[in-house]
């Protein structure tokens, strides 16, 4: 059995027996390479972080792909960086391996066109604004006709070179300055030609005013509210893929419904309401490492430690104790307690 087989029945071997201290390695990664970006959001936090991946972390990442089923490389903005394609042919090696890279499509050119969808790729476009006015408006210093001649170059080369290896997603961001736009971007995936969309409210940077959800702001959240059975309606019409991480608002309660269960129950490794602390490590903007980017507590860093020391430290399995038995409400996001995220971003 090669080395990527092995590691993955044996993950799965020692999910069912309930390890906390495990002999296989992390299936999934995500790795923060830097906070530099050509654009300036509005709401983004990566920004508020100084960071750049040291090269020596780089190379480790690369040494441990023989394990990995997934990869999401994030920013800032990867295609801004003059080593990201180094590392990204580096990676291609690996038959087993997924590569997810989040971008603001603004430097897609056509020869990384090419090489995209030539490959086991998502390409993820983060697109907060269907219109001129609201995307420019939120992504300070971007062009919206940028990004549509960048959406329009990866379609391009997909027709030409069809491939069933390479998807694309739409992630939107939603605020005070878009909410109103929540149908059309359901609109504008299918017009733009992708697979699936992720909505995902602010996460950090709560005295943002465009946290509309932190604020509880209630004419936008009533809005959102009475719009999901509508969005969830045409994004099943259109065949793409919704995810909806937005948090859930009860109108008549004033405040965003948390609900978690209770402590202290034991659960079957079956039923792990997650299953990332056995599958998967996130390396943050500044070196912070979680199983995953919703996560509350950071287990170490990357700067201090290597990912295998990481993997199996005390924090680690500490994750693993609170999940398996139950007490895990000061440890988990309450977006994920309530049921809001759903199963696929959560371990398979």
């Amino acid at each position: 059995m090669d080395e990527f087989s092995a590691n993955k029945t044996l993950n799965e071997k020692e999910i069912q027996q309930g390890k906390i201290k495990l002999d296989s390695f992390a299936r999934n990664l995500i790795v923060t390479l830097s906070s530099r970006c050509n654009i300036n959001c509005i709401m983004c936090e990566v920004r508020r972080t100084q960071w750049d991946i040291p090269q020596e972390v780089i190379q480790e990442v690369l040494g441990l792909l023989s394990y990995i089923e997934s990869i999401i490389w994030q920013g800032g903005e990867p295609f801004l960086l003059d080593y990201f394609e180094e590392i990204f042919d580096k990676a291609c090696k690996f038959p087993n391996l997924r590569q997810i890279i989040v971008t603001n499509g603004l430097l897609i050119t056509e020869d990384w066109a090419q090489k995209l969808v030539n490959n086991n790729i998502e390409l993820i476009f983060s697109v907060d604004g269907v219109t001129k006015e609201v995307y420019e408006r939120i992504r300070v210093g971007a062009k919206f006709d940028d990004v549509i001649r960048g959406i329009e170059i990866i379609n391009s080369a997909r027709k030409n070179l069809p491939s069933k290896n390479m998807s694309l997603r739409l992630h939107a961001v939603i605020m005070k300055s878009n909410y109103h736009q929540l149908e059309a971007f359901i609109d504008f995936a299918k017009a733009y030609g992708f697979d699936a969309i992720h909505l995902i409210s602010i996460w950090g940077n709560s005295d943002s005013e465009e946290n509309i959800f932190h604020r509880q702001e209630k004419e936008a959240l009533n809005y959102i509210n009475a719009i999901r059975n509508r969005i969830e309606e045409k994004a099943k019409k259109y065949n793409i893929q919704l995810l909806n991480s937005l948090p859930v608002y009860e109108k008549h309660t004033s405040h965003i419904d948390e609900k978690q269960k209770p402590n202290n129950i034991k659960i079957d490794s079956n039923e792990l309401i997650c299953r990332l602390p056995w599958q998967q490590l996130n390396i943050d903007p500044g070196g912070g490492v979680r199983p995953g980017c919703l996560c509350l507590k950071t287990i170490g860093s990357v700067l201090e430690n290597n990912l295998k020391e990481l993997w199996n430290n005390t924090e680690m399995q500490m994750y693993r104790k609170k999940i398996i038995n139950g007490d895990y409400k000061s440890w988990c996001n309450p977006a994920c307690l309530s049921g809001q995220i759903g199963r696929e971003l959560k371990g398979s």
